[in-house]
């Protein structure tokens, strides 16, 4: 198998590793670490990394079938390698090779894997990089709706699409406006951007839904309850209106990413009809020590 680099930046970037995450789904039904709906939320606000070029693959016929995306969280910058389960072993090698060139003089770098994925775990620990031991998850569940979505007494549900002009409940969580970067993606809708008021209007809970129409995938990402609004099943609802939302849009399956170990979050998700499905594995390379 031959395959090409060329570079992407900007929203041409954010357009060619959506399609290539959505490739992905369609050929395996669970695996991959991440979905198109993960990137483009980590597109709410700017990086330097949104200035770079990032690298990307494609097949004889012009088919992108891999990449490797630079982004900066802060105190280092995450690599993530994503291959297309139809490439073989040796361009699967290539591109890892490649994809830690790009990173070789950075002073930190993350990366995360499939935690079964034995190839990348080797090629990780002959560059550096050490197992931090830090485990997510992936967990889904089918398209049933969720029964007993009632209305806590006291609160309201709300969506973008009820207050378009109003500022985002996520602004104050945030160190810039969101909502504008987000209309910039394909699959953000403000119908699914949902939000639980307390009875003086202030912001309760929230949860945001990603409804995926080319793999028929719903994601949930991210889901908050405010300290003082806790235990009073908040969470439970918004969770449930989503879920049914996306059940309405034609999702077939509905994804969630979370902290193995975290119990609190495990005993949420999988008593609302999630089941895990793959454990993810943190590597980090600081100043090229493990």
């Amino acid at each position: 198998m031959v395959v090409n680099e060329h570079a992407s930046r900007g929203v041409a970037y954010l357009g060619e590793v959506t399609g290539l995450l959505q490739s992905i789904r369609r050929a395996d039904s669970t695996g991959g670490v991440w979905e198109a709906a993960d990137l483009q939320w980590w597109w709410r606000r700017h990086r330097p990394t949104d200035e770079i070029d990032q690298s990307f693959w494609t097949d004889a016929s012009g088919k992108t079938v891999a990449g490797a995306i630079r982004t900066d969280w802060g105190r280092r910058i995450g690599l993530d390698v994503i291959i297309h389960p139809q490439c073989d072993a040796e361009v699967v090698a290539d591109i890892w090779q490649r994809a830690l060139e790009l990173v070789q003089n950075l002073e930190s770098v993350e990366v995360m894997i499939d935690a079964a994925n034995t190839t990348a775990s080797e090629v990780l620990a002959e560059h550096g990089f050490g197992d931090t031991g830090q485990r997510g998850g992936s967990a889904w569940r089918g398209a049933e709706p969720i029964p007993g979505a009632e209305p806590p007494v006291g609160y309201r549900l709300a969506d973008r699409s009820d207050e378009p002009q109003g500022k985002h409940h996520m602004d104050v969580r945030m160190t810039a406006p969101i909502e504008q970067r987000l209309k910039e993606t394909s699959l953000y809708r403000p119908d699914l951007d949902l939000s639980v008021l307390a009875a003086d209007g202030s912001i309760a809970a929230y949860g945001i839904f990603w409804f995926d129409p080319t793999t028929s995938v719903g994601f949930v990402e991210p889901m908050g309850t405010n300290m003082e609004h806790r235990r009073k099943g908040l969470a439970s609802w918004v969770l449930a209106r989503g879920v049914n939302r996306l059940v309405s849009l034609g999702a077939t399956r509905v994804k969630v990413n979370y902290e193995v170990g975290n119990a609190a979050a495990e005993r949420f998700y999988f008593s609302a009809g999630f089941v895990h499905a793959t454990t993810t594995a943190m590597y980090v390379r600081n100043n090229g020590e493990a």
